[in-house]
């Protein structure tokens, strides 16, 4: 009788585990267009022996745990390349501006007003004593200095705005680290229970992912299932239920840029500034730098070109026989580049009086001389030249950002898929444990009613 109770007990094991495999099997392809799901396995082990009349006899099967298939390795390397091409992307949605702004396709630029300014010099030199020439002379001196000012304005705006973006990002990724922490200790009450927190691991998973694109982190797991989250500079992002705040604020020093900052539950804030590794927040911190950069070199442009118009212009002379005078405003600082872009504007001492402009080198030449117009038109190929090599090094920038994200583009690509070969759901191998299951069930199935078939041979003995 024992015998045959066993049996029947070995069949019910059997019939269990294979309906508990076609659930997890049903599960896993439920979630084949999930993003970010881990598939699952059923792990079996054979059930503890019994001794039957001297001889050890299998007791069936035991389900073990039901198990995610997941390469701790492999995701790390995910979130970094995850926090590289967030980096990248950024900072290349942001470039186009600073292109735009400085060197438009539809013209109406610097450049363009550039070569009008000494084009407006060289006719002025082919007839020196007209008022018209040298109401042109003034005009596009105007529109020249207008337009410089105006591409730092909005470059600095566009900083600005950058700014703002990052603040706003501070505050997803506080509701991500916030949903993160809270979720720590439902994962490791699922890990003790279970062995394998499942489902509840994947949804912090897709947080972490969520968050590596937007600050590059670096994780650690402990035996409970809990992880911590540190930035690229090592500051604790999450620790057990907790989670810090990021705060941005103004930079003191860049009246253009943002400090960010980060506390823990004891207020105490720390400057991560400069230590955000990857992710959106670096890229576009990243490009504010970018920018940054070349808002500098128009500040040095826009000086260098004032100082040599002035130094050319303030040693000739007006048809009134006056020399001296500056055709800019001399900049802010006359040692210093700095605000020369946005400050650049004609100088009072020339604006709305033709006569002022400075065409002649002899004031006893007047009004036939031409010689300080001349001079004045052979600056155009060192300005044209300096503001050609600016626009020329925005393209390379741009280029090597570009370069940079479809590289990393790739990176990310292959580590998915890498990722998925482990972790994704292949219906083909989801469809062949199906099959296998069913029959199994069905095997298991046929093991209970051959011991019921035998107890009723034995009852029949009875009768």
């Amino acid at each position: 009788m024992a015998g045959l109770f066993g049996l029947l007990d070995v069949g019910r094991s059997a019939l269990l585990a294979e309906q508990l495999g076609t659930m997890v099997t049903s599960h896993n392809i439920a979630n084949v267009n999930t993003d970010g799901y881990t598939r699952r396995n059923l792990v079996l082990s054979p059930g503890d022996p019994v001794e039957i009349r001297g001889k050890l006899i299998g007791s069936g099967v035991k389900e073990e745990s039901i198990r995610s298939q997941r390469s701790k390795l492999i995701e790390q390397e995910l979130l970094k390349n995850r926090a590289d091409l967030g980096k990248d992307s950024a900072r290349t949605s942001m470039l186009p501006y600073l292109e735009s702004a400085i060197a438009p396709q539809e013209g109406g630029g610097i450049e363009d007003g550039l070569s009008n300014f000494f084009a407006a010099w060289q006719d002025l030199s082919a007839q020196p004593q007209s008022t018209a020439a040298r109401g042109q002379v003034l005009t596009s001196g105007k529109v020249l200095a207008s337009r410089i000012s105006n591409v730092f304005n909005e470059l600095a705006d566009q900083r600005r705005a950058i700014s703002k973006d990052v603040e706003s990002l501070a505050g997803e990724i506080n509701d991500l680290t916030a949903q993160i922490a809270r979720l720590n200790p439902e994962v490791e009450k699922a890990k003790l229970s279970t062995g394998d927190p499942g489902d509840i691991r994947d949804q912090r998973d897709r947080l972490l992912n969520d968050l590596a694109g937007k600050i590059e982190i670096k994780t650690f797991e402990d035996d409970n299932g809990v992880v911590e989250v540190y930035t690229a500079g090592g500051r604790a992002l999450v620790t057990q239920n907790h989670s810090a705040v990021m705060t941005v604020t103004p930079s003191a020093s860049d009246p253009y840029g943002a400090t960010i900052e980060l506390a823990m539950d004891n207020g105490k804030k720390h400057d991560i500034t400069d230590s955000l590794g990857g992710g959106e927040m670096a890229g576009l911190m990243s490009a504010s730098t970018d920018i940054s950069v070349y808002m500098d070199r128009l500040d040095d442009f826009a000086f260098q070109l004032t100082n040599r118009v002035n130094t050319i212009h303030s040693a000739g002379y007006g048809l009134d026989g006056t020399g001296g005078r500056n055709f800019f405003r001399a900049p802010p600082d006359p040692l210093n580049p700095g605000g020369a872009a946005s400050a650049m504007s004609i100088s009072p001492d020339v604006d709305g009086q033709t006569d002022n402009v400075a065409a002649a080198t002899d004031p006893s030449s007047l009004p036939g001389d031409n010689r300080n117009a001349l001079a004045m038109g052979a600056l155009n190929d060192i300005e044209t030249g300096e503001f050609s090599q600016i626009v020329g090094d925005i393209g390379l920038t741009i280029s090597d950002a570009e370069s940079d994200e479809t590289f990393h583009q790739g990176t990310f690509d292959q580590t998915k898929a890498f990722r998925d070969s482990i972790s994704g759901v292949s219906l083909e191998e989801e469809m062949v444990n199906m099959i296998k299951y069913q029959q199994a069930f069905a095997a298991a199935a046929k093991v209970i009613q051959t011991a019921d078939e035998l107890f009723d041979s034995l009852l029949s003995m009875k009768r």
